[in-house]
């Protein structure tokens, strides 16, 4: 038969599936460090951030920390005893849900544990956070005296009262962020980063241990 000549969508982006050959690499390379390291947690993570995490990797050397799809990393570890990789590990597997990583390390776990509580730094907060206070800016100059003068079109749009007088940018009226409670918009990201307002805390919250043996 003819093609149709009526009107076709085409995309114009296609987001290609990951090759099943790296699905089947980061199974066999998390397998092989469940050989190599005594203990294996499940961690939870709150406000994940990559510079954090970087953090977290350096400090645990030479351990491993994976943070990948959950589906993934349970099919490496085994979610019955006929699968699992190691003795007892597939009990790990029902714990993996939502944002979490698999720590490999030889530290003994009062350390682990301890690294986890005490390792809180702020940081930003992001679209759909719910502020934890209310953040006020009083009216004048002074303000945003720390920003150029480029920027008061891009924080007029931002909702921001500005004008630009003399080089410097004066906030109008007194303008609220955002109040206690709300759950911030893209705008109101947006300016609490440019403010270089902290509002939120990376987190690593200990779910579970596995120990070899």
């Amino acid at each position: 038969m003819p093609k149709s000549k009526r009107a076709q969508v085409v995309h114009l982006s296609k987001v290609k599936k990951k090759p099943r050959t790296q699905k089947d690499a980061l199974i066999d390379d998390l397998r092989a460090t469940t050989d190599q390291f005594a203990n294996a947690y499940v961690i939870e993570v709150e406000n994940q951030r990559n510079k954090e995490l970087t953090e977290v990797r350096k400090h645990f050397r030479p351990g491993r920390l994976y943070l990948g799809k959950n589906k993934v990393m349970a099919v490496a570890l085994g979610d019955c005893p006929e699968k699992e990789c190691q003795d007892n590990i597939h009990k790990m597997t029902p714990h993996l849900q939502g944002i979490c990583a698999l720590l490999f390390t030889d530290q003994a776990p009062e350390e682990v544990l301890k690294f986890c509580k005490s390792f809180q730094p702020s940081v930003q907060p992001r679209c759909g956070t719910i502020a934890t206070e209310t953040v006020t800016l009083p009216a004048g100059p002074d303000t945003l005296a720390k920003f150029p003068f480029s920027m008061e079109v891009h924080l007029r749009k931002l909702g921001m009262p500005t004008i630009l007088k003399d080089g410097k940018i004066i906030l109008l009226g007194d303008y609220v962020v955002c109040t206690e409670g709300d759950v911030l918009n893209a705008q109101q990201a947006q300016l609490l980063k440019l403010l270089q307002h902290d509002m939120d805390c990376f987190r690593l919250n200990v779910i579970c241990r596995w120990s070899k043996g």
